[in-house]
């Protein structure tokens, strides 16, 4: 956007913008009465913003009296981003639009290697994509590439990578096909940008994703806290075991080596492990469940005494939690409290329950055509200097 600090008709124009942001609808007289511009002013505004493809005509509103106004709306499609997940045995890909959707997805078979073959087919596949799903590529702002590795703030770099080797993964070869910017995104925290866009209601929280690998990501004032380093949130590294599990990480009995997948599926898919948990017929399935829960709810209840913020469950075995679940896990996690809580509800499952990370990886981009006092989530910020003060 043009810095509105150096330009009047700019900064009024991002008012505009930003109302329409917020409020998802609003008719000219609404706007020149929110802001307190002329019509005339509006008019030209809204011109300028329609010829810029970023808003649409709406619905034509109640009228208490005269013609009815019409609406204007955000053109979701006016600005659009790219998601890429990399996981061990596929990408899932997806573009993403104005409001935060994934208008366009594909789970592509490509194995993931630490290679520069591997990062010289990336491009290939993106390019594909977009050409099957004719997207203009005027409209496409960037590309978010997200895998289990920890990134800098700036998405520049990987900084930790335990689960997947990334010493030759090089995304520069998308970055010169495409023409667009990449940056690097750890997977939880893109996961948790996708929840803060689309459930506006969170202010701080922690972001829990079960899924392979268990991670967080914490919320703070609306926007997802790094930390010094990067490294904030990884509560998974929490060591509450005593049965000398090794982690990824190298160290025995992290809270990760009880909570992943491969603890509690032992080989089965989520849903034939869910199937058959709620049938009741295999007491294995409870035995694990209820082992899975009580680490769980033991590392929560440190990250709930440290910090009194809400805690909200997305990932893959999200998914699959009923009502009663998400109960039985507040439950429990209350249960360790040295404190008494008169108010319930500190648990809560995500919005965002599929393709989160995919999502959330493209947001960024997304976030810098919006006006900064709308913007859902924070934009990608510009390269630190000095990133370790």
């Amino acid at each position: 956007m043009t810095d509105p600090g150096c330009d009047p008709k700019a900064q009024n124009r991002d008012r505009v913008l930003a109302l329409l942001f917020a409020q998802g609808a609003l008719s000219k007289p609404q706007l020149s009465q929110l802001t307190g511009l002329s019509m005339p002013t509006i008019n030209t505004h809204m011109r300028d913003l329609s010829d810029a493809g970023l808003i649409e005509p709406g619905e034509m509103l109640n009228s208490s009296g005269g013609r009815p106004a019409l609406s204007y709306r955000i053109n979701p499609a006016a600005r659009l981003a790219i998601g890429v997940d990399i996981h061990r045995d596929r990408l899932n890909l997806c573009v993403v639009d104005l409001a935060g959707q994934a208008v366009h997805f594909r789970a592509v078979d490509e194995p993931y290697a630490d290679t520069s073959e591997y990062s010289s087919r990336l491009p290939g596949h993106v390019e594909r994509f977009l050409q099957d799903c004719a997207i203009p590529r005027g409209r496409l702002l960037g590309v978010g590439i997200t895998m289990q590795a920890v990134t800098d703030r700036e998405g520049l770099r990987i900084i930790y990578s335990g689960i997947v080797p990334t010493a030759h993964f090089d995304p520069a070869p998308l970055s010169e096909r495409l023409g667009l910017p990449v940056r690097l995104c750890h997977d939880v925290k893109a996961a948790a940008q996708a929840e803060l866009w689309l459930n506006p209601g969170i202010t701080n929280g922690v972001y829990v994703a079960m899924s392979e690998h268990l991670g967080g990501a914490l919320i703070k004032s609306h926007r997802i806290e790094h930390g010094r380093f990067g490294y904030a949130g990884s509560f998974e590294h929490l060591t509450l075991g005593h049965e000398g599990r090794m982690c990824y990480c190298g160290r025995q009995d992290c809270l990760e080596t009880y909570c992943s997948n491969e603890a509690l599926l032992r080989g089965e898919t989520p849903e034939a492990f869910f199937a058959a948990l709620r049938e009741g017929g295999d007491p294995s399935h409870m035995r694990r469940w209820d082992d899975y829960l009580g680490m769980l709810s033991r590392g929560l209840y440190q990250v709930w005494l440290l910090l009194e913020r809400r805690i909200i469950l997305g990932g893959e075995l999200a998914c699959m939690l009923e009502d009663e679940d998400v109960a039985r896990i507040e439950q429990m996690i209350l249960r360790y409290c040295t404190f008494t809580y008169g108010d319930r509800g500190i648990v809560e499952r995500a919005v965002v329950l599929r393709h989160a990370a995919a999502i959330g990886t493209a947001l960024p981009f997304l976030a810098a055509a919006i006006p900064e006092q709308a913007r859902p989530i924070e934009a990608w910020p510009a390269a630190d200097p000095n990133p370790t003060n």
